[in-house]
């Protein structure tokens, strides 16, 4: 089984065992803390978000690029790295606290914003770690502590919300949670650092150069990304965030198959992208092709099961949910695309063309996301639906931009009949579940999937053949007893990195 194939399934095993803890947290928390306590937490999360990435400072990614191509880089890489990451954390969490203070926030949400300064730290230090490991393509364990670190932070994050304590509390459970991670990952590193723990200044200009490119390009996909939410709470305040929040957690959840594949495929990528060979663009074509497979019919059928999913766990509390998830599932495989394309041109060094197109997003999004969401509230009293629009749109234009950018062969004019004989299956649903409208929830869905399943066989979305291949790629994977043991070299060509994520609003 090669190592692309082994790294998806192991990542999806991951990403469906946090499932349960997921839908848990979208049942009980939202109704727990009201919407707005949780559009005040979700605010804060944000908030802090834009000086993580700052202090991140795209070296995750360049140290996965850069290891993927060459293993003897781990240990000085990991070293230096962690060094940096402390000082840019002590500077960074201090001028978050400052403008924070500094804007008007006080009393709990001043403090949620303290707290999560803090979880900054071990999370800058985890990407750090898990980049490097998955650069020697080494991504099984770390996913699977990450596994635990959610089902912690489900279970005590529910058990303290059941006991009344609040959102502050609440807030220092999601904090310490991502402790967990840190600490396994830097057990799995620590042999690779041993005998180079020496400060090198040359290494730390090679990081700071080789990520500033990176980070531009994170940052300003977090502008575009996630400033909604902001400039949502200073127009229209905590409900309508609180409304955001829930849709972009229902919505988020297909993109699990996005995070899986972009972060099997990036060795690949990263090995054949430069220079650039024959085998680059069908692993691109391959990689998008898997993520639509999931997030089309993903959309089509959040889309006509919203109402009856708000109101069957929500009641009518979050009503003004509904329409929101509707809009954004129709971004579901958007992003998806957008996610593979734009890490594969991460991978083959052609970030500066696009971070033009990422300029144009964060200079729009911010401008059309005020008049949206002013003139959607003025009109139906949901300042939400304007971001959510704005959202959507943003995601188009960045495809588009990755489109015409992509390199020779990537979506070519097979990769597209592929892809329209995935929308034919999708639009067989359509009629499907217009009809069971109405039907139990549980029932809808079946009929969906089933559906689905039938019409991609039909019009060739995917064929016998590949369910056969893959059936047996899970039987493999299941009979090898686990994940690869850390110390395992595998002898398959590729090499892996972690994956690079336009848009964080709807992961």
């Amino acid at each position: 089984m090669s190592v692309i194939r082994r790294n998806i399934f192991w990542l999806l095993v991951s990403q469906a065992a946090t499932w349960i803890a997921t839908l848990a947290t979208l049942l009980v928390v939202p109704n727990k803390l009201g919407s707005t306590d949780f559009g005040t937490y979700g605010f804060a999360a944000g908030f802090v978000q834009f000086f993580t990435l700052f202090a991140g400072l795209g070296t995750s990614v360049y140290i996965s690029r850069a290891v993927a191509r060459d293993h003897s880089l781990v240990g000085s890489y990991v070293w230096n790295a962690t060094v940096l990451k402390v000082a840019l954390w002590v500077v960074v969490s201090a001028a978050a606290m400052a403008l924070g203070y500094g804007l008007g926030n006080r009393g709990q949400t001043l403090a949620i914003i303290a707290i999560s300064c803090v979880g900054m730290l071990p999370f800058l230090l985890t990407e750090v770690f898990t980049g490097a490991l998955a650069g020697m393509q080494k991504m099984a364990k770390p996913a699977m502590w990450v596994v635990v670190q959610v089902y912690y932070q489900t279970a005590f994050g529910i058990l303290v919300l059941v006991l009344g304590w609040g959102v502050v509390a609440y807030t220092i459970v999601m904090t310490s949670g991502i402790l967990i991670p840190a600490v396994a990952t830097a057990v799995m590193v620590r042999p690779y650092v041993r005998g180079h723990r020496v400060l090198d200044w040359k290494v730390w200009r090679l990081l700071v150069v080789g990520g500033v490119p990176l980070l531009a390009l994170a940052f300003l996909n977090l502008i575009y990304g996630t400033v909604d939410i902001p400039i949502l709470h200073s127009i229209v305040g905590s409900d309508p965030v609180g409304w955001y929040a829930v849709a972009l957690r229902w919505v988020g959840i297909p993109v699990f198959i996005t995070t899986a594949v972009v972060a099997a495929y990036f060795p690949a990528f990263s090995q054949h992208g430069n220079p650039l060979t024959h085998e680059f663009a069908p692993l691109v074509n391959r990689a998008v092709r898997i993520v639509l497979l999931v997030n089309a019919p993903a959309a089509i059928g959040l889309f006509f099961v919203a109402p009856d999913l708000i109101h069957l766990f929500y009641g009518h509390g979050y009503d003004n949910s509904i329409v929101l998830v509707q809009i954004l599932a129709v971004g579901i495989p958007i992003m998806g695309m957008d996610t593979v394309l734009a890490t594969a041109l991460v991978a083959c060094d052609r970030v500066s063309r696009y971070l033009w197109i990422a300029v144009g997003a964060a200079i729009l999004n911010p401008i059309l996301c005020v008049i949206a969401v002013n003139v959607s509230d003025s009109r139906w009293q949901n300042g939400a639906i304007g971001a959510s629009v704005v959202t959507v749109a943003t995601e188009v234009w960045v495809m588009i931009g990755a489109l015409v950018l992509r390199a020779p062969g990537v979506i070519d004019r097979a990769e597209t009949g592929r892809i329209a004989r995935i929308a034919l299956a999708c639009a067989a649903m359509v009629p499907v579940l217009l009809l069971a409208s109405g039907l139990p929830l549980a029932v809808q869905v079946i009929l969906g999937a089933i559906t689905y399943a039938l019409a991609t066989l039909l019009f060739g979305g995917v064929s016998l053949g590949e369910i056969r291949e893959i059936v047996t790629q899970v039987i493999s994977s299941r009979r090898g007893g686990g994940p690869p043991a850390a110390g395992d070299e595998d002898s398959e060509l590729e090499v892996g990195l972690a994956p690079f994520q336009p848009n964080s609003d709807m992961a």
